[in-house]
Formats: C-alpha cells, structure tokens, sequence
C-alpha cells in the first residue's frame, strides 16, 4: 500500500471510529435513529409488506462495559467481536437490521432471448465504480429475461449496490433502472434513513465488509446472506452522517488532487527515465574514451573462445551463428553460415564507431524455465523455484509466494539452478497493462536459498562481451521493448514471449569500460530523479 492509499484508509478509519469530526452533544443520539427504523418496520410487518423477523438482533453495551446482543430471548456476550470502540450517541448494528436487500441472477447464456434484444441494463461487478455511481452498463438483457429470472422485479435509480463475491464490498450507486448479477446485492435502506444514509453506506459499507471479513463469521473471498446479515455497522446520527460525508468528501477531493499531481510526477520521472535510457543505448549519455577496447575486439574473443570449444570438442558449431558488420558502402550485413545479407533497414539508429550491432545470442545464453510440478513441492528446504509472482518490476521477491524442491529433485534439474548475475525476465502478462517482460539482474546474498528456474520465466547468462546491468539497461529501453512486444503472442487478454524471438533482438554493443561508466551515469541519474 503507497501512502496515499495508507491516507485514504486512515481517513475512512477515523471517520467509522467517531474520529474524524467534532461530536456535537445537541445531536440525537443514533439510539432514536434506530427506534424509528424499529417502528417503520412494524408498520410494514403489520402492513403485509415485510415479515416479522424473528431473529432480529439489538445491541447494547452493559454496565460491565462489555457488549451484549439480544436476539429473542437469548443474551450473548459479543465484546470480542466489536472491531473498535464508538462514541457513547453511537450504536453497533447487525446490517440486516438496518437495511433490506435482494441478490441477483445471471439470465442462461445460452437462451439467446434473453441477450439478444438487450434493452435492460444488467450490472455486473466490472461495471462498478468504487465509492462511485453507474453511469452505464456492458451488457443488457431482453425484457422477457426480465419477466423469466426477476419476474419483473427491478432495481430502480438511485439503488445502492454492493458486490459480495470475490471483489467483496465494493459499492456503487446505479443512475438508472438496472439488474444485477448473483454476486451483487441491492440494498434498500428504511425510508425513515433518508438518502444520507444510503450515502454514509456508500463510502464506509466496504470497510464494514472487510472488517467483518476478519472475524469467523465471514471468511474467504466470498459471504453468503448469513454473513452480509452479519456485518457490523456503527452507526451515528443522521446529522453527523451528514456531516462525516461533508468532511470526509473534502478531505477525498484534496486527497485525489495530490494523488493526481503524484501521477503526474510519476510519469515525468519516468519519462525522464526512458529518455536517459534511450541516450544511452545509443551511445550518447557518457563520453567516448579512444582508450576504450573496442566492442569488436570482446566479439572477436568470443568467437575465438567458440572455435576452441569446438576444437576440443566441448561445444557444436553453430551453423546459425550471426556475425554483423559495415560494409565500405556504409551499409549494414550479416553473415549467417555462408550466407551475407544487408540488414540496414534493420538498424535502428546510428552507434559510436567503437560499439558493435550484434544479436542478442551472441552476447548471452537465453533459456526458459522447468515446468515443475505441484506434486514435488516441499514445505520448506535450501532449494527455492522462482516463479513469476517472485520476479517485480526491479526486484526479485523471495518471500512472496514461497515454493521448494527437495535436494535430490534440484539435483537432477541443476540445469535450471540460477546463479549470480543472471537476469530474469517474466515473459507472461496482461497485454493491456504491459505488466510483464520486467527485467532483473539476480545479485546473490549471503543468506539466499538456491535458485530454480520455474516456466514462464526466461534467464539470461551474460558473457565476456556485455556486464548484466547494461543488458538489463538495454533491455528496458523503449525500442527493445516495443520489439519484444511486437513478437507477443497469447490470448485477448493474457500476452506472451517467446524466448526465440528475444534471442534474435539486434543489440548496441558498448566497449566494456563504456558500459561501466553508463551504469554508474544511470545509477547516478535515477536517484536524482527518485528524489524529485
């Protein structure tokens, strides 16, 4: 949580503890509140319109100090269960006292009558803004679907919504007249309440939820209708209702402003940050030292070392190996086998004479994960798999998500063992959000279990010819990026990258020395920037 999320919440905790305005003792206290909602109801009952609830719970605080909760004719000790201690005008409230609601329906999919003729707005959590009202829905369904599954029951503008499924507790208020889904309730509160209070619910009911989430009545990630009945509610007059909302909506305007001029300032630093990395692959971020061994002499090392290893027999040739060079006529080559080609529309841009265009496989070995299976997981041992919830954006994540293999399993699988100053890269994601192809150098410490490499996490092993922070420089850099994801294959909605086409990515290849002092530029700037 950032700290403007840890402001949010602390100022909707002070205003659900009594916290966050002024008591004024000539309010009355929540206790007539709640005697008039207590006579509305018996007038319904004695209407025909509700049933008498047998069950219906009042809450009081003894002389002892402790809570009590009458249901019937039985009293029950609950002290343990109030989440935190209210003003003396307040009272704690079970929500299904205080409000009425009914849960929604999903029409079949498969009888297209009812989804073909969509006239009437169904809502579904997606459609929900938080704390916020509905100003339109994705999908609508035909009236006969009304008649059919709601038996032409619908919420009207102005209702209350509440999901209770998975995203539990998110409220919104519908602008028009609308159904619902099965994990979303409307909620009528008694008219006797007024639009204040539907209101005060609007902003604080999803804090109730979770709160009540942390006791044994609800858990998990959904509730049932026992459980929603169940929430607590502190609950204060309707005038300081009105006037929570009044300072608690000002204080969210002012809160939202500096959110906004935090983004903002995000996003200028981040520009900031892409425009030094595009300098810097392209040779332009730190001086050029004639001193420098050019790039072309560590290409050629490398190749000599091959040629070796192939002698004795250690390595096979690589009929596919890629050697990139400038012609007398300025223009670009590559020579694969016996092969020579002109890639200069391949070139992106131009690099300092002494930096080399190479593939990527040339400069390091790129490999993707083992498929490990649940059925070899451990509680615990030295032998950790990295998988894609362990690798963040700059960061690897040890503690997040904890998985491991026995001695033997790691043995037999050492191939995918990580080691220092490998760069890890997470190559499935959300196409939208580009949250993925994060790049991190692994820097062991002293006290890190071993590493293994898990599937959909690519590793990197770098060469003589490239340090593994300047690759990771290149490799965050907008024009590889935009390369990689060019190559992006997956679902509507879920991306993924091969490592055979990142191993083909054309690289700027910097002399050695050049590549240290772009590090320590970037290392220099970034913090710069950080403290803005």
């Amino acid at each position: 949580m950032d700290a403007i999320d840890a402001l949010k919440q602390k100022v909707l905790t002070l205003a659900i503890q009594g916290k966050l305005v002024p008591q004024n003792l000539s309010d009355e206290p929540a206790s007539e509140l709640l005697k008039r909602i207590k006579a509305e109801k018996e007038a319904l009952v004695k209407a025909g319109k509700i049933k008498k609830d047998k069950l219906e719970s009042y809450i009081y605080k003894g002389s002892d100090n402790n809570y009590y909760e009458k249901i019937g004719d039985e009293v029950k000790d609950i002290t343990e269960e109030i989440p935190f201690e209210i003003p003396n005008s307040w009272e704690w409230v079970r929500l299904k006292d205080i409000v009425t609601y009914n849960m929604g329906k999903t029409p079949d999919r498969g009888n297209k009558k009812y989804w073909n003729e969509n006239t009437i707005p169904w809502v579904s959590i997606s459609d929900m803004l938080p704390s916020q009202h509905i100003k339109t829905t994705k999908e609508k369904i035909s009236q006969l679907a009304l008649n059919d599954i709601f038996k032409k029951k619908i919420s009207p503008k102005g209702t209350l919504l509440m999901s209770f499924k998975l995203t539990v507790g998110r409220t919104s208020i519908i602008d028009f007249d609308a159904v619902h889904n099965e994990a979303i309730i409307s909620i009528y509160p008694y008219n006797c309440c007024g639009e204040i209070f539907k209101t005060f619910l609007l902003y604080f009911l999803p804090l109730f939820s979770s709160l009540a989430q942390s006791h044994d009545a609800i858990k998990g990630k959904t509730l049932n209708s026992k459980s929603i009945d169940n929430i607590f509610i502190p609950i204060p007059s309707i005038a300081e209702q009105q006037e929570i909302i009044k300072v608690f909506e000002k204080l969210k305007k002012e809160i939202n402003t500096v959110q906004a001029n935090q983004e903002e300032l995000s996003k200028l630093k981040d520009g900031l940050k892409n425009k030094i990395l595009d300098l810097a692959i392209q040779g332009k971020l730190v001086r050029q030292d004639p001193n420098d061994e050019p790039a072309s002499v560590l290409l050629e090392k490398i190749r000599a070392e091959k040629q070796e290893l192939i002698k004795q027999g250690k390595i096979k040739k690589d009929k596919q190996e890629s050697y990139i060079f400038k012609g007398t006529d300025n223009r670009h080559y590559e020579k694969i086998g016996t092969e020579t080609k002109d890639i200069t529309d391949e070139i992106p841009f131009e690099i300092p004479s002494n930096w080399e265009w190479c593939r990527l496989d040339t400069i390091c070995n790129i490999m993707n994960g083992y498929a490990y299976k649940s059925s070899t997981y451990i509680s615990k041992s030295n032998n950790q798999i990295i998988r894609l919830g362990n690798v963040k954006k700059g960061a690897i994540i040890l503690q997040d998500k904890q998985i491991f293999i026995d001695d033997n399993y790691a043995q037999k699988t050492d191939i995918f063992r990580i080691t220092d100053g490998d760069i890890l890269v997470t190559l499935t994601g959300t196409r939208e959000k580009r949250d993925y192809f994060y790049s991190v150098v692994y820097r062991k410490k002293e006290n890190d279990p071993n590493l293994y490499l898990n599937q959909r996490v690519g590793l990197l092993q770098c060469n003589i010819a490239i340090i593994p922070e300047m690759l990771q420089i290149l490799l965050n850099g907008e024009y590889l990026l935009n390369k990689i994801f060019a190559t992006e294959t997956g679902t509507a909605n879920q991306g993924n990258i091969g490592t055979g086409n990142v191993q083909k990515l054309l690289i700027p290849l910097p002399p050695i020395e050049e590549q240290r002092r772009i590090i320590l530029k970037i290392e220099q700037l970034n913090q710069y920037i950080e403290n803005l």
